[in-house]
């Protein structure tokens, strides 16, 4: 028998309640583990970061095409899953199909959501590209 395991006569004497003190004895305390996260490792912490407009361009341009596609196609693909009245049955479209069609509902909203949300983020990095643009010009030395 497993040592972990206390005996049926111990748990019965015990009133049904198992005894951990020699688990717990092994278990590290509170104020011995580390109170802050590790460093990075040296390469990632060493690395130099440039961001750029052609760089915020770029995600702008990914979201508005790959992304926003992306949301356009789920809703196709929950209407695509659509089943007419006699799919489920008589019984099973009282039970099962008003739930499916809920479901259905449901994901087309987020869907529309995610659109949404991600045509706005597409709008606000066009803003974010111009006014970086045009950080990277004003920083710009001119020599006469």
């Amino acid at each position: 028998m497993d040592d972990q395991q206390p005996s049926i006569s111990a748990l019965i004497n015990n009133g049904g309640q198992r005894s951990y003190s020699s688990q717990a004895a092994s278990l590290p305390s509170v104020r011995s583990l580390p109170r802050q996260a590790p460093s990075l490792p040296p390469r990632a912490s060493d690395q130099e970061r440039y961001v750029t407009s052609e760089g915020i361009e770029s995600v702008r341009k990914k979201i508005d095409t790959d992304l926003k596609q992306f949301f356009t196609d789920v809703k196709t693909y929950v209407d695509d899953t659509d089943l007419s009245f006699p799919g489920w049955g008589a019984l099973g479209s009282l039970l099962i199909g008003f739930q499916y069609s809920h479901i259905q509902n449901d994901v087309r909203q987020k869907a529309d959501d995610g659109h949404d949300t991600a045509d706005a983020m597409a709008t606000a990095l066009g803003v974010v590209k111009t006014n970086w643009r045009n950080a990277e010009d004003a920083n710009t030395v001119v020599y006469q």
